[in-house]
């Protein structure tokens, strides 16, 4: 069995791969340079997510920085935000006048993930994503040795996050 700090190192290298090379991808296309969270964004609306609230949970951030970030790729004309026709106290993100680059980031992710097809296989990249994609449950919390767990140490842990 791998232990358990391979996970994490193995799941991060994945992740700065497609990330790295989707914006090398958009770079060799003559796009402008995206931040990571710029990116993230691009994967999420390229995924189909398209409310801030959504794409702020999907990447672990608050909403005031998600806005922050889709501000700047508003003010490139990348994106813009429109009325979400099912909230209309809502708004969701959509193409500004220059979201060609959303569409290469659409195409560029597509094309990464026949890519890795061909480099791990089909049923393995297959595998790999059901697993990802599973319901891992509630936030584990795991007590030191000896200690016992309550309720009340595993609450304020998640409280002081």
């Amino acid at each position: 069995m791998t232990q358990s700090h391979d996970l994490i190192v193995h799941l991060l290298r994945g992740f700065y791969w497609l990330d790295d090379s989707l914006q090398a991808s958009l770079a060799a296309r003559g796009w402008p340079p995206v931040s990571r969270s710029q990116s993230m964004i691009l994967s999420n609306l390229a995924a189909g997510v398209n409310r801030p609230a959504h794409i702020a949970a999907n990447l672990g951030l608050s909403r005031q920085l998600v806005h922050h970030h889709l501000k700047q790729l508003i003010d490139l004309g990348v994106l813009r935000l429109a009325p979400d026709p099912e909230d209309g106290r809502s708004k969701i993100v959509v193409h500004g006048p220059k979201g060609g680059l959303v569409r290469d980031a659409v195409e560029i992710l597509q094309a990464l993930e026949r890519e890795l097809a061909k480099r791990l296989g089909v049923r393995d990249l297959r595998a790999a994503e059901r697993l990802l994609a599973a319901d891992w449950g509630p936030t584990a919390v795991v007590p030191r040795r000896g200690q016992r767990r309550s309720a009340r140490s595993a609450g304020g842990l998640a409280r002081s996050r």
